[in-house]
């Protein structure tokens, strides 16, 4: 029990009356209907299916590049990229031996095998959570905790608890005997944190490059908030999808595409003065349309100077609106709030804002603040 609590960041749970309230459960009052332990050589297979494929794709992806290189006549650095592309392929297998002159030492051997050994033995969870948010996820566990299961499991009918002999007060006294303190919600806070700190450490996003302080606000904004939702579904911390949420994307989309026009319209003009196009002949008016014309409708004359300071600000407003497209595209199942209110330290966000020259306005709001005034003081250095 106090593995999923601390693995898989799993309430604790707590008895209640279900005529009353909503079938949720936690750990302790998970039922064998909750469970479904998946039969290892079946994994095995399938394991086995993905390392085919991957190396099915891998043979592909260097025939490919071996004809490309050898129109230009490298054969030689050909070579080297066939070496790369096998390690790269030990290593998403992660179950392939070394070849004998790069035997590794016997801990590093029987690590790997452990390793491979892990991803063989998998269990599915599906059950409501709190908030009756669904908790649905298969996960690998290692081999004595499958058995331990297994054992849990037998015999008993699919509306009886998993681990009757426990409830959350036995599971906090037990915690309590090992460390003064502690509690099942410690490990929720403490991985919350940990997974925020390494997030934040990668400092990169593919939608956003790698990330420093002089990255613009925007993406250093969208890769924080990233980090954030890595918390948010590792804690479950779920949310119904708006009913306005297509509308909401689809104005969106029409704003970025105005400002895509917009940029090519004035990209455009810019080239003309720079006499690298040429202007586009107009139709002639007639002398009636002309005098009709008010002079707001007419186009406004801009120098190359105004249009060089225009451009990169329109750039800089459609990278801007792609990017909180993509974030509320992302988000629309996954509330980012909770993990940042209950679960993750704020020192480490506070120090991450200060490191990259964020307003730490635009990460927590006015309620936050005046929640966390003593974490305020963190200075850059800080690590969870």
């Amino acid at each position: 029990a106090v593995w999923m609590i601390d693995k898989l960041s799993i309430r604790v749970g707590n008895e209640k009356d279900t005529d009353e309230e909503a079938d949720t459960v936690g750990v302790c009052s998970l039922r064998k209907e909750h469970m479904t332990l998946l039969d290892p050589s079946e994994v095995k297979k399938s394991l086995a299916k993905q390392k085919r494929k991957r190396k099915k794709q891998k043979t592909k992806n260097s025939k490919h590049s071996s004809k490309k290189k050898n129109t230009k006549n490298s054969s030689d650095s050909d070579d080297d990229d066939d070496d790369e592309d096998e390690d790269e392929d030990d290593e998403a297998a992660d179950s392939e031996s070394s070849s004998e002159d790069d035997e590794p030492i016997a801990s590093k051997a029987k690590s790997k095998a452990a390793a491979k050994a892990a991803k063989e033995y998998k269990i599915t969870l599906d059950f409501l959570g709190k908030d009756s948010m669904r908790y649905h996820q298969t996960v690998a566990v290692t081999k004595q905790v499958y058995a331990n299961l297994r054992s849990f499991l037998s015999g008993k009918k699919d509306d009886m608890d998993i681990f009757e002999k426990i409830d959350p007060n036995k599971v906090n006294d037990y915690l309590r005997d090992q460390m003064e303190g502690l509690t099942a919600k410690v490990f929720r806070t403490h991985n919350a944190s940990t997974t925020l700190q390494q997030e934040l450490g990668k400092g990169y996003h593919p939608n956003c490059g790698h990330i420093s302080a002089a990255s613009k606000l925007e993406e250093k904004i969208y890769f924080y908030n990233q980090c954030n939702m890595q918390v948010a579904i590792l804690c479950n911390h779920q949310r119904s999808v708006s009913k306005t949420h297509a509308e909401q994307l689809q104005k969106m989309d029409t704003q970025i595409q105005d400002l895509k026009d917009a940029i090519a319209e004035m990209e455009e003009e810019r080239d003309i003065l720079t006499g690298k196009k040429k202007a586009r002949k107009t139709p002639k008016k007639k002398k009636d349309d002309d005098d009709d014309e008010s002079p707001s409708k007419k186009k406004r004359v801009r120098t190359e100077e105004q249009l060089d300071k225009l451009i990169p600000k329109k750039q800089q407003m459609l990278r801007k609106k792609e990017l909180q497209k993509a974030m509320k595209e992302d988000n629309k199942e996954v509330a980012l709030g909770t993990s940042k209110i209950n679960y993750m330290d704020p020192r480490i966000t506070v120090s991450w804002c200060k490191k990259m020259k964020v307003p730490i306005e635009k990460i927590f709001n006015k309620s936050l603040l005046d929640k966390f005034p003593w974490a305020m003081q963190s200075n850059k250095k800080y690590l969870f």
